[in-house]
């Protein structure tokens, strides 16, 4: 795919960790389900596969910086104390799309990814475009395929104005599946899930990456 086929749109993603307590991530998903809000809500479903991440809701807006940051901070007030805002962040990015999810998926693969060391953060996005999402394009069982490429500044910017913790991650990698037993028959059936991890290992610290499976809330 070149350069000029992917679509592309920009976006505010805002992970969220519920306060500590045994009922924290009830309380959160209930303050979250309960927000008018524009933004996508999505709320962990199960962990992660590779290396589960703490964050148990996202807000996912849509649209410039400026705006999407505005109605982050109000829906962060309204959250108020189920929120634990220093183990949460936001990411403010380039979406790439790749393979465009046609009718809305109820499920979510969410991969945030942190480079290796002897990457530079451009020279890891470059190879997370131009080579790795060759492996998300083939992955058969999902509805679609985007990347999230970080913007360093406006992430660090999300921070200070949120209150939140600083984004350490460079980029978040989305599939889109509409059922996860599709999902997981197809990647059993597959070699592209180890082909895409031996790949990873050249580009990318797997330490200090996290991913989620998430399900869509009651929009």
């Amino acid at each position: 795919m070149t350069s000029a086929e992917i679509q592309r749109t920009t976006g505010l993603a805002v992970n969220l960790r519920s306060a500590a307590g045994a009922t924290g991530a009830d309380d959160l998903a209930t303050a979250i389900d309960s927000l008018d809000t524009p933004a996508q809500r999505w709320q962990r479903r199960m962990p992660g596969i590779v290396n589960p991440g703490t964050q148990t809701c996202v807000l996912e807006y849509s649209g410039d910086f400026d705006s999407t940051l505005d109605a982050a901070e109000h829906d962060l007030g309204r959250l108020g104390n189920a929120v634990d805002r220093r183990g949460s962040f936001a990411m403010a990015a380039e979406l790439l799309i790749f393979v465009p999810c046609q009718t809305p998926a109820p499920i979510r693969y969410w991969y945030c990814m942190h480079r290796r060391h002897d990457f530079s953060h451009d020279g890891y996005l470059r190879r997370y475009q131009d080579i790795h999402s060759q492996f998300g394009i083939d992955t058969d069982g999902i509805e679609g395929y985007t990347q999230w490429h970080a913007d360093p500044n406006k992430c660090a910017a999300a921070a200070g104005r949120l209150g939140t913790g600083r984004c350490s991650y460079d980029s978040i990698s989305v599939l889109d599946i509409a059922d996860l037993n599709v999902f997981f028959s197809a990647a059993m059936s597959s070699d592209i899930g180890e082909r895409a991890k031996a790949d990873e290992a050249l580009f990318v610290d797997a330490d200090k990456s996290h991913d989620h499976i998430l399900a869509r809330a009651a929009q």
